[in-house]
């Protein structure tokens, strides 16, 4: 079995519609759903994936194959990315 590259749909998913979005999410899965390994981060939890994909089928069967066969961790606390972002604007606002 030959490796299949690395996927990242994030910066891609913002250019395309909804539809598309969740069509372009659904193929990536089913393609490497028992064949290769898939890695997803997100700041939503999957009771809030209806604000990403509009369409509960095409959810439930994301869940499925993502689940199957899964570790799932959850990480809590506060992100790195708004933390350096509250620094950065402190630091703004002590300036002026």
């Amino acid at each position: 079995m030959t490796p299949e590259p690395f996927v990242s749909a994030d910066t891609a998913a913002q250019f395309l519609s909804v539809k598309c979005r969740h069509l372009l999410a659904l193929a990536l899965v089913s393609r490497r759903y028992e064949r290769h390994s898939i890695v997803i981060t997100t700041n939503k939890a999957f009771k809030e994936w209806n604000t990403v994909f509009p369409n509960a089928t095409s959810i439930a069967t994301l869940l499925d194959r993502l689940t199957h066969h899964t570790d799932v961790t959850l990480l809590e606390g506060q992100s790195y990315r708004v933390r350096e972002s509250e620094i950065e604007i402190a630091a703004r606002r002590k300036k002026a």
